[in-house]
């Protein structure tokens, strides 16, 4: 699966919770100036900042040179200081662009205080959110060999578990039947 995440240039702390949303899924991110429009995403994950009094034609430009034909599915996440007004903004022209955009967003409030570092909440709620998107697109995506091998490979834990519990439950019975018989033999 080809993930991308990608971020507005001007934004340095959606820069920074874009690329460790990318290091958790495992590729790079980069800002949105270096996107290849041509190039074939099964995710495409775009992050920005709002500020207030500054409407973000970067981003907006971004959105509608995007291609049905080339993002197989879009999500969104934003940081902002007041009040999140922008990401609906986004959402609708996505819809406009006829884009796949995945239902699910994120949005967190940063402290206005700290610049350029951003609380354990919003990082660990950033991987979070790529970690259910990604498992959302692959699901959807999901064709009957790798359904049959997840489903499989599931079975095969559980089998393993209960195997685990039953050897667990046996030591246990056995530990059990071993202090009894101890105790016996120590009465005698």
């Amino acid at each position: 699966m080809k993930v991308q995440v990608v971020y507005t240039t001007h934004c340095k702390d959606a820069k920074l919770l874009a690329e460790d949303m990318a290091r958790y899924a495992r590729t790079y991110a980069k800002p949105i100036t270096d996107f290849s429009f041509q190039e074939d995403i099964d995710l495409l994950v775009i992050g920005f900042e709002e500020y207030p009094c500054l409407k973000d034609k970067e981003l907006e430009n971004f959105i509608c040179q995007l291609s049905r034909q080339h993002i197989r599915n879009l999500a969104l996440f934003n940081l902002f200081c007041f009040k999140s007004k922008e990401m609906e903004k986004i959402i609708q022209l996505c819809l406009k662009q006829d884009l796949p955009l995945m239902r699910e967003t994120y949005s967190c409030k940063k402290s206005f205080k700290t610049k350029h570092h951003l609380d354990d909440d919003i990082i660990s709620g950033g991987r979070v959110y790529i970690e259910a998107v990604s498992y959302t697109h692959l699901r959807a995506h999901e064709t009957g060999r790798n359904l049959v091998c997840r489903l499989l490979l599931e079975k095969k834990k559980r089998e393993q578990n209960e195997n685990e519990k039953n050897t667990r439950a046996q030591e246990n019975k056995d530990e059990h039947d071993r202090s009894i018989q101890l105790k016996k033999t120590n009465k005698k």
